[in-house]
């Protein structure tokens, strides 16, 4: 019998009977326990650890080898985002979650997020993709990526960029470069998106506001889009320089910074044709 793995679930608590309690308690029990249950997990809870000891401790172990975390980030609880920074932090698989009508903070608003509610269609969809998100971390497709390992990626490139591994730091510098302008126009595009969300737009009628909602979610979308190719490019931009450290010759070396010349050219001319495509 396969060994069951470990999903550790965190969510605002909220004393027993009031609506934040009932909303963690119907999203743990009816959405998450299910799922995870289902794909061979053991679904803890915070305040369902009956160990003794601190529950501070508990907690940040759960949190550090727990196989995958499931991130409620409801009513902005900064319980929750302490752990979720934790959770950010030793760079696991883990699934940010939120109520519906409730908006991402800006700093972790380009990661996957499902929104939820616990009637019964939205129960339902959220179920669906909570299961397939298990199931991509599973199969190994699913990419998480956090504020905070980006940062830690930088830092291990910038020291890389300060050893001589086959006289790779010309190529490093030029990749550093290509992922700081990534991270500006990901940056950018986020800042599109609030803009879009935040128009002032007044309209007489409800046909004509459901136009303006139908334009506003295919710009979105389009920038979201956008903001997948950037990530793409910047990851493989990373395996570009981490291939740099095994090669033996001066020649090898050349050709592979050429190639990665080449992603930086398919990189700008790419941004480029989103900037045309915008103003058509």
């Amino acid at each position: 019998m396969t060994e069951k793995k470990t999903c550790f679930v965190i969510c605002p608590i909220g004393p027993d009977n009031t609506p934040i309690r009932d909303n963690s308690d119907n999203l743990y029990t009816y959405i998450i326990k299910p799922i995870a249950e289902e794909l061979n997990y053991d679904v803890i809870r915070a305040d369902h650890i009956r160990e003794p000891g601190s529950v501070s401790n508990q907690v940040i172990s759960q949190l550090y080898n727990a196989n995958l975390v499931v991130a409620d980030l409801s009513d902005n609880n900064p319980n929750v985002f302490y752990e979720l920074a934790i959770r950010h932090m030793v760079d696991l698989p883990i699934i940010h979650m939120i109520r519906t009508g409730q908006k991402i903070p800006f700093d972790i608003s380009l990661m996957r997020t499902i929104y939820y509610d616990t009637d019964l269609k939205n129960g339902l969809r959220a179920r669906k993709e909570l299961e397939e998100q298990i199931r991509s971390i599973e199969d190994g497709t699913f990419k998480y990526d956090n504020p905070i390992s980006s940062a830690k990626l930088f830092k291990k490139i910038n020291d890389a960029s300060h050893k001589d591994f086959t006289g790779s730091m010309e190529g490093a510098e030029l990749i550093i470069n290509a992922m700081n302008r990534i991270e500006d126009r990901v940056e950018h595009l986020s800042r599109e998106i609030s803009k879009v969300k935040s128009d002032d737009r007044n309209y007489p009628n409800s046909s004509n506001q459901m136009i303006a909602r139908e334009m506003e979610n295919s710009e979105i979308n389009l920038i979201k889009s956008e903001i997948g190719v950037r990530l793409n490019e910047k990851a493989k931009l990373i395996s570009l320089l981490e291939s740099t450290k095994s090669l033996k010759s001066r020649a090898e070396y050349e050709r592979r910074l050429a190639e990665i010349e080449r992603e930086l050219n398919l990189l700008d001319q790419s941004f480029s044709m989103y900037e045309n495509m915008k103003k058509r």
